[in-house]
Order: structure tokens, then C-alpha cells, then sequence
């Protein structure tokens, strides 16, 4: 596990590193995500940084007032103005606004209603908002070693698929590689419970990296483990330390999958070093 821990500990120590170099934690987000090896599709403007957030909620997103309200409480998130810029970038390229639909839900060829994804041909998010504010979505935490249900707020919801779309048109959706997972876990089978559903003839097309890239961040390349900062896990535990609750307490999400209680009796060996390192951001107190 080495190999494994150096190459997560990457990020952390270098985002501690540019904190303690007299840059705030929004500065420190910006150089992280320009110095690392992160795939462009696209080149970005010498001044996308300053970019007003609002003005691209307005330019980039075909919503209603409903979700431009939630957008409006992403850009109060550090993570979420990084997001959001990073994705105008690509959106102006792309050139389409990105449609949030709230009405329905998405039916897939089986007839199956998605209540919430990203779909590249449709350059759009569907969310019913109406069915998830009546049904909770329940995920999978993880805190000090242990698994637990975790309920999932619409923002956060919202922002995954978000950081999907901007992978979409920033760097490309990490949808055809499974290089990252293997370097974690080997053979494993466990890995795939990060995946968007577990291989078989029928449905290997769809076992993929996109889902471990947008809720961690970490990605394999040229030898080593490297983060792209905008990621949901990164979202989510910038919102809770800026709510006060202490670094060791912050919940992480873990897996691609629904809470199932058969997930708190797994033996999982790799997912503190997966997230461990990961709260390290927090602990310089300047941030």
C-alpha cells in the first residue's frame, strides 16, 4: 500500500503546502486545480478566475428560478465558484446552455425512471425535485472507520451531477478507463462498488471510473495519483467545516450505490486510505 498512500498524500500535502505559503483556501483551489495534470479539452481564458459566478448561472444554465436558487447557494462554496467557472469554460465552447430539467424524471431505453443524472446527448441534467423532496435519497457515509446511511441533500445532488457536466466539457468524462480503481484496489471486486453498476456481458460498457473521479477526485496519471479539486467529496466537506463540525467528524460519501445495510459488514481495507489524506485540507487554520 505504499505506493498507494504517497500517491493519495499528493494532493493533500500539496494543497497544505500552497495554504501555508500565505494563499487562501480559494487561491489554493485554483493553483491546485492549474498545476495538476488534470485533461483539457479546452483552453481557458487568461482571466477565467475572475469571471463573475452569477453572470454564468445566467449565461450557461437553462433553468428555472427553483434551481437557479440552489445554484446561487453553490457559488457561496469556494468549490462551487471553482465549478462553475472551470464549466463555463468548456459550456462557451461547447456552445449550449446547460438545461436543468425538473419536471421529469429521465426514462432510459428499459423504461426505467432516473430521478436524477446527467445525460451527454441531452446536454442536460434531469432532477425531479418533486419526487426527491418527498422520497430521500440515501447514500453511503463514511466517518472514523465507519458506514452508515447517509442522506442526501438536493444541493448535493444537484452538484454531482453538475461536476459531471463540467467533466463533460472541461476534460472529458473519465468513462472509458478504469485505471484508477485498479491501482487501488487490484482485483478486488469491491471496486466496483464505486462504479455505475457491477460487470457483466450485458452491462460492461457501463463499469467505469467518472463516479469514483466526481465524488473523490483522484485520478491516475503519468505514474501517480493526482486530485482534481472540484469533486462532490470536497463540496460537501468545505460546507460542513465552514459549518463548524471538526475535521474528524466531517462525513464523507462513499461507493456509487443506495445505502444497503449489507455495505456496514463489508471488510473494507482501502477506503481510509482513499479518504484519510482527503481531510488534511482542512487543518491549516488560516483556511
Amino acid at each position: 500500500m505504499k505506493n498507494i498512500n504517497k500517491g493519495i498524500l499528493f494532493a493533500g500535502t500539496t494543497l497544505l503546502t500552497l495554504t501555508r505559503c500565505a494563499y487562501g483556501f480559494e487561491d489554493t483551489l485554483y493553483k491546485m486545480f492549474e498545476q495538476t495534470d488534470i485533461p483539457r479539452n479546452i483552453k481557458f481564458e487568461t482571466e477565467w478566475k475572475k469571471i463573475d459566478v452569477k453572470t454564468i448561472i445566467e449565461q450557461s444554465l437553462d433553468c428555472s428560478d427553483n434551481v437557479r436558487k440552489i445554484f446561487e447557494e453553490i457559488t457561496k462554496d469556494e468549490v462551487g465558484r471553482l465549478a462553475l467557472r472551470a464549466f463555463y469554460q468548456g459550456q462557451k465552447t461547447f456552445g449550449k446552455k446547460l438545461r436543468i430539467i425538473e419536471d421529469r424524471p429521465f426514462i432510459t431505453p428499459d423504461g426505467e425512471e432516473v430521478t436524477n443524472v446527467f445525460i451527454e446527448d441531452d446536454f442536460a441534467i434531469y432532477v425531479d425535485l418533486a419526487k426527491l423532496q418527498k422520497k430521500d435519497v440515501t447514500t453511503i457515509g463514511w466517518c472514523n472507520g465507519r458506514i452508515f446511511p447517509k442522506k442526501e441533500t438536493i444541493i448535493n445532488i444537484i452538484f454531482h451531477e453538475f461536476v459531471h457536466a463540467t467533466h463533460y466539457v472541461t476534460d472529458g468524462e473519465r468513462d472509458n478507463t478504469m485505471e484508477t480503481l485498479d491501482k487501488i484496489y487490484g482485483n478486488n471486486s469491491e471496486k466496483y462498488l464505486w462504479t455505475y453498476c457491477f460487470p457483466n456481458p450485458e452491462t460492461q460498457k457501463f463499469v467505469h471510473e467518472e463516479e469514483f473521479y466526481t465524488i473523490h477526485g483522484t485520478f491516475w496519471s503519468n505514474g501517480q495519483f493526482q486530485y482534481n479539486p472540484i469533486n462532490c467529496g470536497l463540496f460537501e466537506a468545505n460546507r460542513q467545516h465552514k459549518a463548524g463540525i471538526p475535521v474528524e467528524n466531517i462525513v464523507q460519501r462513499i461507493f456509487h450505490k443506495e445505502y444497503n445495510a449489507k455495505y456496514e459488514k463489508l471488510s473494507i481495507q482501502y477506503i481510509d486510505k482513499v479518504t484519510t489524506d482527503f481531510k488534511k485540507i482542512f487543518v491549516d487554520e488560516n483556511i
